[in-house]
C-alpha cells in the first residue's frame, strides 16, 4: 500500500489529466480526491485532480493528483525523532531576518550559511525525513548569513511571507530593464536592501548604495528578448 502524489507546474491536459488517466492503466493504483478548503481556490478538475490557477489563489499554478496502491495498508510506526536543536544565528543575523519575513508561525533553519524559513507545523516531518532522504530544498530559502548580515534569495522576494517593506515600485521601462540587468538609475538616495515592484508585484532584490545599485535578480532568469 501506499500514496503517490503526482504533480506539475505545467497547465497542459496531456501533461495532467491524461497522466491520471495513464498511470491509473499502467499501474496497480488508483486516483484518490483531494479534500481542500474551497476557500483555498484550488479548482477539482472533472478528469481526476486538482489546478491551481495564479488569478485564483496566492502562489504560482499548478497540478496535483493523489494515487493509493493497492495492497497492503498496514500502518507503519511513523515514530518522529525529537526536534533537533536549531543553529543559534547571531542578534544581528536574527535581527536582519526580520527585515524580510514574517515570522508568525515560522521557524528558521540554518544549513552551514544558508537559511530556510518552515511553517513550525512541518518541522517533525522535516527532521524525520531527513533521516533517510537527501532533501535538495527544504523551506522558502530566505538567503546566506554573511558575517553579521543576510544576502537575500530570489525565493523570499517571491514568497507570500515576504513583508520587505523598503519597496521600490518602478515604472515599465525601468522594470524591463531591472528583469534584463540593464543599467538604469534610481535617484531617491534610499539605501539597503530593496525590492523592486512593478504595479506592487514583486520582481526582485537590488542593494542600493544610494547613488547606484547592484541587480540580484537571478541571471538564469533575465530577459533575453530585445
Amino acid at each position: 500500500g501506499g500514496l503517490l502524489v503526482y504533480m506539475t507546474c505545467s497547465f497542459s491536459q496531456l501533461e495532467n489529466e491524461d497522466m491520471v488517466a495513464y498511470i491509473q492503466a499502467q499501474f496497480n493504483v488508483k486516483y484518490v480526491p483531494i479534500e481542500l478548503n474551497k476557500a483555498w481556490g484550488v479548482t477539482e478538475s472533472k478528469d481526476g485532480g486538482s489546478r491551481c490557477y495564479p488569478h485564483l489563489l496566492k502562489g504560482e499554478g499548478f497540478f496535483i493528483a493523489c494515487f493509493k496502491k493497492d495492497g497492503d495498508s498496514s500502518q507503519h510506526d511513523f515514530t518522529y525523532v525529537h526536534q533537533q536543536k536549531l543553529n543559534t544565528q547571531k542578534k544581528e543575523v536574527t535581527a536582519s531576518i526580520k527585515d524580510f519575513i514574517d515570522f508568525e508561525g515560522m521557524l528558521v533553519l540554518q544549513d552551514n550559511e544558508n537559511l530556510f524559513a518552515m511553517h513550525e507545523n512541518l518541522i517533525a516531518d522535516y527532521f524525520y525525513l531527513k533521516q533517510s532522504l537527501k532533501l535538495i530544498r527544504k523551506g522558502t530559502f530566505i538567503g546566506h548569513a554573511i558575517k553579521d548580515s543576510i544576502i537575500p534569495e530570489h525565493d523570499i522576494a517571491m514568497s507570500i511571507y515576504n513583508q520587505n517593506t523598503n519597496r521600490l515600485e518602478l515604472s515599465l521601462e525601468h522594470a524591463i530593464a531591472y528583469l534584463r540587468k540593464d543599467v538604469f538609475e534610481i535617484n531617491d538616495g534610499i539605501k539597503g536592501w530593496r525590492l523592486c515592484t512593478y504595479k506592487n508585484v514583486p520582481l526582485g532584490w537590488i542593494k542600493s548604495m544610494g547613488n547606484r545599485f547592484n541587480n540580484y535578480f537571478p541571471s538564469h532568469l533575465r530577459l533575453r528578448m530585445q
